[in-house]
């Protein structure tokens, strides 16, 4: 069986200038590869309550599933063990377009236009 893991790679559109925190308490204007880990934590906790929390899992067809980490801890390492290339741009407010754009479906068939900033990480 395959399984499709959320990218944790693109956030929130909030209102307000871009250095103001979201709903995260992040700041939308930091690159993704420069979060703290307590950012990093805050982005997990976010990121799975758009998708159904953490073990989520929907069966997506094909033999293939959408899951999301089944805990802030293995969200926390994720983030690090797929952290995108040290060039890349992307900012927390990229990733928060990016994950509101697949409309916290699981098995969002296609790579929704909002996640283009992170084609380079």
């Amino acid at each position: 069986m395959q399984w499709r893991a959320i990218g944790l790679a693109a956030l929130l559109v909030a209102c307000g200038s871009e250095d103001e925190p979201d709903s995260l308490g992040v700041d939308r204007s930091l690159q993704v590869t420069g979060v703290t880990d307590a950012q990093v934590a805050k982005i997990c906790d976010w990121l799975v309550a758009q998708f159904g929390g953490y073990g989520a899992r929907k069966e997506c067809g094909s033999g293939i599933s959408g899951v999301t980490p089944v805990s802030q801890a293995a969200c926390i390492e994720g983030w690090y063990h797929r952290s995108p290339n040290p060039a890349c741009t992307a900012t927390v407010g990229d990733y928060e377009a990016c994950m509101l754009a697949r409309e916290g479906d699981l098995c969002y068939p296609t790579r929704p236009p909002a996640c283009e900033p992170f084609t380079a990480c």
